[in-house]
Protein backbone atom coordinates (compact mmCIF):
# COMPACT_ATOMS: atom_id res chain seq x y z
CA UNK A 1 0.00 0.00 0.00
CA UNK A 2 1.19 3.20 -0.84
CA UNK A 3 0.80 6.32 1.72
CA UNK A 4 0.83 9.77 0.36
CA UNK A 5 3.58 12.03 2.23
CA UNK A 6 3.68 15.08 0.60
CA UNK A 7 2.36 16.71 -2.85
CA UNK A 8 3.44 20.67 -3.82
CA UNK A 9 3.36 22.60 -6.55
CA UNK A 10 6.16 23.86 -7.77
CA UNK A 11 8.02 26.16 -10.93
CA UNK A 12 10.81 25.33 -12.37
CA UNK A 13 12.38 28.08 -13.59
CA UNK A 14 14.93 27.06 -16.52
CA UNK A 15 15.00 30.29 -18.00
CA UNK A 16 17.14 31.77 -15.32
CA UNK A 17 20.01 28.87 -16.47
CA UNK A 18 19.49 30.01 -19.95
CA UNK A 19 20.70 33.34 -19.26
CA UNK A 20 23.34 32.57 -17.12
CA UNK A 21 24.85 30.69 -20.17
CA UNK A 22 23.92 33.13 -22.56
CA UNK A 23 25.71 35.83 -20.58
CA UNK A 24 29.02 33.44 -20.42
CA UNK A 25 28.80 33.35 -24.03
CA UNK A 26 26.39 34.82 -26.85
CA UNK A 27 27.69 31.73 -29.24
CA UNK A 28 26.94 29.37 -26.97
CA UNK A 29 22.77 27.73 -27.57
CA UNK A 30 19.54 28.62 -24.51
CA UNK A 31 17.68 26.33 -23.19
CA UNK A 32 14.31 26.25 -21.56
CA UNK A 33 15.17 23.01 -19.31
CA UNK A 34 15.58 23.16 -15.59
CA UNK A 35 15.98 21.00 -12.55
CA UNK A 36 14.30 19.37 -9.13
CA UNK A 37 16.00 18.48 -6.49
CA UNK A 38 14.93 18.07 -2.66
CA UNK A 39 15.36 15.54 0.60
CA UNK A 40 12.01 13.72 1.85
CA UNK A 41 11.43 13.64 5.08
CA UNK A 42 8.84 12.15 7.15
CA UNK A 43 6.66 14.39 9.80
CA UNK A 44 9.24 13.63 12.43
CA UNK A 45 11.93 14.90 10.23
CA UNK A 46 13.61 11.82 9.69
CA UNK A 47 14.68 11.43 5.95
CA UNK A 48 12.80 8.44 3.95
CA UNK A 49 14.92 6.29 1.79
CA UNK A 50 13.89 4.99 -1.39
CA UNK A 51 10.52 6.83 -1.45
CA UNK A 52 9.14 7.27 -4.97
CA UNK A 53 8.91 11.02 -6.08
CA UNK A 54 6.93 12.17 -9.30
CA UNK A 55 6.72 15.04 -10.56
CA UNK A 56 4.34 15.79 -13.50
CA UNK A 57 4.34 18.73 -16.42
CA UNK A 58 0.67 20.29 -15.68
CA UNK A 59 0.84 21.51 -19.43
CA UNK A 60 1.38 18.04 -20.91
CA UNK A 61 1.09 15.36 -17.92
CA UNK A 62 4.55 13.72 -18.41
CA UNK A 63 5.82 12.49 -15.25
CA UNK A 64 9.31 11.67 -14.47
CA UNK A 65 9.64 8.99 -11.80
CA UNK A 66 12.80 8.69 -9.42
CA UNK A 67 13.84 7.21 -5.66
CA UNK A 68 15.10 8.91 -3.31
CA UNK A 69 18.76 7.47 -2.17
CA UNK A 70 19.98 6.25 1.35
CA UNK A 71 19.76 9.76 2.57
CA UNK A 72 16.15 10.69 1.32
CA UNK A 73 17.76 12.82 -1.49
CA UNK A 74 16.61 12.79 -4.96
CA UNK A 75 17.19 15.20 -8.54
CA UNK A 76 15.46 15.79 -12.05
CA UNK A 77 17.38 17.22 -14.27
CA UNK A 78 16.48 18.11 -18.17
CA UNK A 79 12.71 19.09 -17.20
CA UNK A 80 10.62 21.25 -19.16
CA UNK A 81 10.53 25.08 -17.85
CA UNK A 82 6.25 25.21 -16.26
CA UNK A 83 4.44 24.41 -13.51
CA UNK A 84 4.71 20.99 -12.14
CA UNK A 85 3.14 19.05 -9.38
CA UNK A 86 5.68 17.06 -7.09
CA UNK A 87 4.55 13.84 -5.18
CA UNK A 88 6.22 11.56 -3.08
CA UNK A 89 5.14 8.36 -2.10
CA UNK A 90 7.06 5.27 0.52
CA UNK A 91 5.38 1.86 0.44
CA UNK A 92 5.09 0.80 3.78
Amino acid sequence: MFKKLISRRITIVGCCVALLVGAVSVASGQTIFGRVSGTVTDSNGAVLPNAQVTITNEATNFARIVNTDENGYYVVTNLQAGMSTVTDWLSI
